[in-house]
C-alpha cells in the first residue's frame, strides 16, 4: 500500500517522477466511463488525506471535486505537464537529440500504462514534445490546435498523430445494427453504413485539415507520421445476459457493453464487427495519407505486431506495456528511417 499522501503533494510527485504510470497506478484506477470514455477513480479514497496544518490555504481547499474534469482530468493534466518538463530538460541536456512534436488520444497518452510515446521516449536519439491527451477526439484536435503552435515555434523533424478512435469507438451505438433477424452475410453487414460512412467523411476532412496545417506551419517537418490502431477486442460484459463472462482481467467494459445493449452475444462476433469497422476507417486513412499534395510527407501505417490475444491488452482498446513497446518499434523504424 503506497504512503498516504495530500493531493498537491501528489501533484508535485507525479509532476517530477522518471516513471509517471508506475506511481500513478498505485493511487488510481481505471473505472467504466459514460459512453466508452475512459474515467479513474482512487484506489483507495483514504490514500488522499488533508494537508500538514499550517499550509497554504490554496492547497487546504485544493480537492478533485473543484478540478474541472474531476480525477480524469486532473490525471491527464499531471502527465501532460509531466511530459512538457521532460522535453524541456532534454532541450537542455541532449540538444542534439532530434525534435518530435505528438498529438492525439490515448494510444499517444495513457496515466497508467506505458503507452506508445512513453516508448518512443525512451529512445535518447529523439525528444518528444507530446500534447495528445487520453480520450480526444479528431474532431477536437482541429480547433483549437495547440501542437500548431508547438509546430511553428520548435520546428520538429517530425509530427506524430494518434487519431480518430474516439470518433467512432468511443460509442459504436450510432453505426452498428442490433444483432437480430435477418442476420447479415457478413460482420460489415452489421455496421450502418450511411451513418458510418458519413462520419468517415468527416474524419477525411479532420485529416486533411491536420496534415495540411502541420506541413504549412511545420517547414522542417519531413515526415508527418500516423497509425491506425490494432484490431481491439472487446471486452464481454459479466452478466447474465451473456452465456460466458469475462475472466481475461482486462479493464472494462465499454465497447463490450455497447454490443451487449445491441443484443450481441457471440464474442467472435463482436470482434469481427469492431474488426470490419477498423478497416473501414483503415482505408479512409490510407487515401488521405496518398493525396499527392502532401508531397510523400505524410505516413499513415498499420501495426504488423500481432495482438491478437487478450493477454497482450490492458482492457479493450490499450495494450500492455511489452506489447506497446513492440508498436513503438515500429514507429521507431519508420522515425530512424525519414
Amino acid at each position: 500500500m503506497p504512503a498516504k499522501i495530500d493531493l498537491m503533494s501528489l501533484e508535485r510527485a507525479l509532476r517530477n517522477t522518471d516513471d509517471f504510470p508506475k506511481l500513478a497506478r498505485q493511487y488510481f484506477k481505471e473505472v467504466e466511463g459514460s459512453a466508452g470514455k475512459l474515467s479513474f477513480d482512487l484506489v483507495d479514497p483514504g490514500l488522499i488525506i488533508p494537508p500538514p496544518a499550517g499550509t497554504d490555504r490554496r492547497e487546504t481547499h485544493y480537492e478533485f471535486k473543484d478540478i474541472p474534469g474531476g480525477i480524469a482530468g486532473w490525471l491527464i493534466r499531471c502527465e501532460v505537464n509531466n511530459r512538457l518538463d521532460r522535453y524541456d530538460e532534454r532541450k537542455l541536456t541532449q540538444p542534439n537529440a532530434i525534435r518530435v512534436v505528438a498529438e492525439g488520444d490515448s494510444w499517444f497518452q495513457h496515466p497508467l500504462i506505458h503507452d506508445l510515446i512513453d516508448h518512443i521516449n525512451n529512445d535518447p536519439e529523439f525528444n518528444v514534445l507530446s500534447l495528445a491527451s487520453a480520450g480526444s477526439e479528431l474532431s477536437q484536435m482541429v480547433d483549437p490546435a495547440d501542437y500548431l503552435k508547438a509546430v511553428r515555434k520548435e520546428q520538429p523533424k517530425l509530427f506524430l498523430l494518434s487519431a480518430s478512435g474516439n470518433d467512432f469507438l468511443g460509442d459504436i451505438r450510432p453505426f452498428v445494427r442490433p444483432d437480430r433477424a435477418p442476420f447479415p452475410d457478413t460482420p460489415a453487414g452489421y455496421i450502418k453504413q450511411p451513418q458510418y460512412r458519413a462520419l468517415l467523411e468527416k474524419l477525411r476532412v479532420w485529416l486533411q485539415e491536420v496534415f495540411a496545417a502541420v506541413l504549412k506551419k511545420g517547414t522542417s517537418v519531413a515526415r508527418v507520421l500516423m497509425h491506425t490502431y490494432a484490431h481491439v477486442i472487446p471486452v464481454p460484459p459479466a452478466n447474465p445476459s451473456t452465456p460466458v463472462p469475462h475472466n481475461d482481467d482486462r479493464a472494462g467494459p465499454w465497447l463490450g457493453l455497447r454490443f451487449d445493449e445491441l443484443g450481441f452475444r457471440d464474442d467472435n462476433t463482436r470482434y469481427e464487427v469492431a474488426k470490419a469497422m477498423l478497416d473501414q476507417y483503415r482505408a479512409l486513412c490510407a487515401e488521405v495519407a496518398a493525396e499527392a499534395r502532401w508531397g510523400g510527407r505524410v505516413e499513415v501505417f498499420s501495426f504488423k505486431t500481432d495482438l491478437s490475444k487478450p493477454s497482450q491488452w490492458f482492457d479493450e482498446i490499450h495494450p500492455k506495456n511489452g506489447p506497446a513497446g513492440k508498436l513503438a518499434a515500429e514507429y521507431l523504424k519508420r522515425m530512424k528511417a525519414a
